[in-house]
């Protein structure tokens, strides 16, 4: 098996779990998102506002694992057609559906089948209905030339085995003119592969973060320009959680 193939099947075993844990939680009754690392205020559904959490089924909600809140900085309109990368149990699948309305098209795009059922049931109990599903990897995505004004991602990227890959692929399926914006943890750039995989426990980066500047490079290969970078909030020695935005050139 190729070393990533292996590191795909863990990952979703990862997810699957979370998302047992979550099915469990929420049938008993409770509320608290499954923790299979520590969220806290540095990972899940606290780094989201109540005004948005306002209108979400506690499904979507408890099943947040992201690094922010990709939705809060992502110009979207009525209208648009948006791509979420690693939509895990739809938490700004639904955020981005309400915002681009009947019109619009929000396709949540994740590679664990556990996990697009909790969105799927979250979609459900949220009534939206403009909303689609589907299951992949972001190395190789499964959609036309141009086909989104929007694609966003929340801590996300830092799972691809690829992610030269990766980015080449959201500029494919962008449309000229569109945007990328998303969260993810970021490394200092002094770290080693080998001290950001340690950290790999306490953040969540499986196969081991990039720096700042290894990101910058990588979006602009892809052929992305106006390339902002925002640190948030440190969630490991030396790792920020941050939102970058990206512009397809149109």
């Amino acid at each position: 098996m190729e070393p990533s193939e292996t590191i795909h099947r863990e990952i979703r075993a990862r997810y699957t779990r979370a998302a047992s844990l979550l099915r469990h939680e929420t049938s008993s009754g409770g509320h608290d998102a499954p923790v299979f690392l520590e969220t806290g205020t540095k990972f899940g559904s606290a780094l989201y506002t109540p005004a948005e959490l306002t209108r979400l089924p506690v499904t979507a909600i408890a099943a947040s694992l992201g690094c922010g809140s990709p939705t809060a900085a992502a110009d979207l309109h009525p209208g648009y057609r948006v791509l979420d990368l690693g939509c895990g149990g739809g938490i700004d699948v639904l955020l981005a559906a309400h915002v681009v309305g009947d019109q619009g098209l929000v396709v949540g795009f994740d590679m664990t089948a556990a996990m697009l059922a909790v969105a799927q049931e979250s979609a459900r109990l949220a009534a939206v209905g403009n909303v689609r599903l589907v299951q992949g990897t972001v190395e190789r995505l499964p959609f036309s030339l141009g086909a989104f004004h929007v694609v966003m991602s929340n801590c996300t990227m830092n799972l691809s085995t690829n992610k030269r890959l990766a980015l080449a692929e959201v500029a494919r399926v962008l449309r000229p003119g569109g945007v990328l914006h998303l969260t993810d943890v970021l490394a200092e750039d002094a770290l080693t592969l080998a001290q950001r995989l340690e950290r790999a426990a306490e953040t969540g980066c499986t196969v081991g973060a990039l720096s700042r500047s290894e990101y910058m490079s990588l979006l602009a290969e892809a052929g992305f320009h106006n390339v902002t970078v925002d640190l948030r909030h440190q969630v490991a020695d030396r790792m920020t959680a941050a939102r970058i935005a990206a512009r397809k050139p149109g």
